[in-house]
């Protein structure tokens, strides 16, 4: 089972998207667990990314909103970005 990590960076990210979204706390907490345990389960809609962000791969939040992480070398799934897909990808 992948661990699921974050950094500062991320935290303020999630902070800021968090006051424009507390309705979607509890799902992006559903999310990052449903991640961590069956990263392959359709409702993430996980998919790799192209271009500049090719070492990447996103999920669904809700129909807006995307959480973009990537895979360490020891298979940590590390949370880079969430927003609405325009402006994280």
């Amino acid at each position: 089972m992948p661990k699921i990590s974050w950094n500062k960076a991320f935290i303020k990210i999630l902070e800021k998207f968090f006051k424009k979204h507390p309705e979607l706390r509890k799902r992006f907490y559903e999310r990052v667990c449903l991640l961590r345990d069956e990263p392959q389960n359709l409702k993430l809609k996980n998919h790799k990314l192209e271009g500049t962000l090719k070492d990447f791969n996103a999920i669904s939040i809700d129909q807006d909103n995307r959480l973009v992480f990537y895979a360490d070398n020891d298979g940590t799934f590390i949370l880079f970005d969430i927003g609405p897909h325009d402006d994280v990808y």
